[in-house]
C-alpha cells in the first residue's frame, strides 16, 4: 500500500506545458509532457472544445459540446461569444452588432456588458464565461495527462486593448496559477512558431490572413536576429470589423429565407413570433448554414432540411428541401469575401511591402477552408505562397505549446497608446501605439493651480503615436486613476513632476512619480495600476 502510494505520487508530480487557443465559439489546446506535444481532446472526443456554459437552475455548470447542443433553447441559459465582449464597453460597436447572438441577454452593468443568466437569476461577466471555458479545458488536460499545469500560454488578438489583455490575465489567474506561471502571446506569432515547425523562416516575411467568426484581420511577421537571439515580429496589423463567418452566414441565411418564401409562399421567420423565439429560431438556422458550409468544403452540394428544425404546427413545407450547391454559395458571397484584398493592401502599403515581398501567405480561420477564400487570396498572391503546412483549426494552441516548449520570448507590441489625463480635458500620450514590450517612458507636467495639495489624473488608452502628444481625452478610453500627494505648496506652473510608466510583457501597469523639482523626491513608488 506504502510503496503504490508512492508511486501515484511521483506520477502527479510530473509537470505539463499547455498552450491555449481561447476562442470565441471553439478553444483548442496543446499540451507538453517531458517535451512532448500532442492536442488535447474534449470529453466527447473531438479536437475542439465548444466555447459555451451552461448554467442550470441547481447552480451547476457544463461547458463545451453539452452545452453547445441547449444552444438556441428558450431557457436563455447558455453563454457563448464571450471572448469577443470581454474588456470592451457595453456601447461599442463589437458588443452592439453581436449582444443578440450570445444566448442569453447582454445587458449594461456600470457601462460594461454583462449577460443576464435566467436559470439562475443573476448577471454573469464575460471574464466569469472566460474563466469557466478555460478551467474546463485545464481540467480535462490534467485528467488526460494526469499532472499538474507548471506553465500555460493563452493567446490574444493583436488589437487587443489593454483592458482585454488584462482581464483575459485575470481569467487565467483564476484558475490558480501564478503571474510567473503564465505567458500571453500574440495568435500571428504562435501561428508563425508553428509554421516554423515544418517550414524554414529563416529571412522570411509571413502574411497571416485570419478570418475569426466576427472580424477578419491581417498580420505580417517578419523574422528578426541571427542564431540563438532569432524572433518574430508582427510589424503590421490590419483589420476588418465587416467581414468574418458571421457575415458570410448572414449572407447565405438570407438567400435561404428567399427560396423559402418562393417555394411556400410564406416567411421562414414571421413577423408574429416574439422577438425571443425570433432569436432562437435564428440561431437555430445558423446551424443549418454552418453545416453546410462544412458540406461544401468537400461536396458540390448540401441538402438544407428546414422542416427539422420548424415547430410541428408549421406544415407549410413538408419534406421541402432547399439545395445549395459550392457554385451558387460562391456567387453569392464572393463580393464580400473580395473584402479581403483591401485590407491585406492596407497591411502591405503600411508595411511599405509589396506582394512580392511576402515569402508565404498563412490562411486561418474557419472560413478560410472556402474554396472561394483561397481562391481569391491566391489569384492576388499566386498558388505557389499559399502555405499548407498548417492545420488550420490548431495551429494557434500548437504554437502556443511551442513558445513554452522552447522557452520563446517574443518581442510583442502594444497595440493601443498609454497615456495620463492632463488639465484641459486633455491625454498626454507616454507610451506610443506599437511600442515594444517592456516598455519605460516618462514625461513631465506641471501643477495648473496655486498652492495644491493633491495631484488626481487617470491612466488613458488611445491611438497617439508619438510619446508626449496630446489630444481630448473623449478620444481615448479611461483605464484607470490614481493620485498623489506630499509634494510642495507653490504658485501653478512652479513644481514639476516626472510620470514613469512601466508596462510589462504580462500587460501589467507600474507608475512612478517623481518631483522634479526637489531632486526626483519620490512621490509615487512603482504603483500598479489595475482596471
Amino acid at each position: 500500500y506504502h510503496l503504490m502510494s508512492r508511486v501515484v505520487n511521483r506520477k502527479f508530480e510530473r509537470k505539463a506545458d499547455i498552450g491555449i487557443d481561447l476562442g470565441n465559439t471553439n478553444s483548442y489546446a496543446w499540451v507538453s509532457v517531458g517535451g512532448r506535444m500532442r492536442c488535447v481532446v474534449a470529453p466527447d472526443g473531438g479536437y475542439h472544445f465548444p466555447s459555451y456554459v451552461y448554467y442550470r437552475k441547481d447552480g451547476s455548470i457544463t461547458v463545451g459540446s453539452a452545452a453547445k447542443r441547449l444552444f438556441g433553447s428558450k431557457t436563455q441559459s447558455v453563454v457563448t461569444n464571450a471572448m469577443e465582449l470581454i474588456g470592451r464597453m457595453y456601447s461599442s460597436p463589437e458588443v452592439q452588432s453581436m449582444k443578440d447572438d450570445c444566448g442569453c441577454p447582454v445587458v449594461e452593468k456600470k457601462g460594461n456588458p454583462v449577460f443576464y443568466v435566467k436559470s439562475q437569476n443573476r448577471f454573469v461577466t464575460p471574464l466569469e464565461v472566460c474563466t469557466e471555458i478555460l478551467r474546463a479545458v485545464i481540467e480535462g488536460t490534467r485528467k488526460q495527462t494526469e499532472c499538474e499545469i507548471g506553465r500555460i500560454c493563452v493567446t490574444i488578438s493583436v488589437n487587443s486593448d489593454e483592458n482585454q489583455r488584462s482581464l483575459v490575465l485575470q481569467a487565467v489567474l483564476n484558475c490558480g496559477f501564478r503571474k510567473d506561471q503564465v505567458k500571453l502571446l500574440y495568435t500571428p506569432l504562435a501561428i508563425t512558431l508553428h509554421y516554423g515547425q515544418s517550414d524554414d523562416m529563416s529571412g522570411k516575411t509571413l502574411l497571416v490572413l485570419n478570418v475569426d467568426r466576427h472580424t477578419s484581420d491581417v498580420s505580417i511577421v517578419n523574422e528578426k536576429g541571427e542564431g540563438d537571439h532569432v524572433h518574430y515580429e508582427v510589424c503590421k496589423y490590419k483589420k476588418n470589423d465587416h467581414l468574418g463567418e458571421a457575415d458570410i452566414d448572414a449572407i447565405l441565411l438570407d438567400w435561404i429565407i428567399d427560396r423559402y418564401r418562393e417555394a411556400t409562399g410564406n416567411d421562414l421567420i414571421p413577423a408574429s413570433m416574439d422577438e425571443g423565439a425570433k432569436a432562437s429560431f435564428r440561431r437555430k438556422l445558423l446551424a443549418l448554414v454552418e453545416r453546410a458550409k462544412i458540406d461544401l468544403s468537400t461536396f458540390e452540394s448540401s441538402s438544407i432540411q428546414i422542416a427539422s428544425i420548424l415547430p410541428n404546427t408549421r406544415g407549410d413545407i413538408d419534406d421541402q428541401e432547399i439545395v445549395l450547391t459550392r457554385t451558387k454559395m460562391n456567387d453569392l458571397i464572393r463580393d464580400k469575401v473580395s473584402e479581403t484584398l483591401p485590407t491585406i493592401k492596407e497591411a502591405l502599403d503600411a508595411a511599405r511591402l509589396t506582394k512580392h515581398d511576402i515569402d508565404a501567405v498563412i490562411l486561418v480561420g474557419g472560413s478560410s477552408r472556402l474554396a472561394i477564400v483561397n481562391e481569391i487570396v491566391e489569384n492576388f498572391f499566386g498558388r505557389v505562397k499559399i502555405s499548407d503546412s498548417i492545420t488550420k483549426d490548431e495551429c494557434v494552441a500548437t504554437g502556443a505549446c511551442l513558445a513554452l516548449v522552447k522557452n520563446y520570448d517574443p518581442d510583442e507590441i502594444i497595440a493601443y497608446s498609454l497615456g495620463q489625463y492632463v488639465n484641459g480635458n486633455e491625454i498626454q500620450c507616454v507610451i506610443p501605439v506599437n511600442s515594444k514590450l517592456p516598455a519605460r517612458e516618462s514625461e513631465t507636467t506641471y501643477t495648473s493651480c496655486d498652492n495644491m495639495t493633491e495631484a488626481q489624473t487617470a491612466v488613458y488608452q488611445g491611438k497617439q503615436m508619438n510619446k508626449g502628444d496630446t489630444t481630448l481625452a473623449t478620444n481615448g478610453s479611461k483605464l484607470a486613476p490614481f493620485s498623489f500627494t506630499g509634494f510642495q505648496r507653490r504658485p501653478a506652473g512652479q513644481v514639476a513632476f516626472k510620470t514613469i510608466f512601466e508596462y510589462d510583457k504580462q500587460g501589467l501597469l507600474y507608475v512612478t512619480v517623481l518631483e522634479s523639482t526637489r531632486n526626483d523626491r519620490v512621490l509615487l513608488n512603482r504603483k500598479r495600476i489595475e482596471w
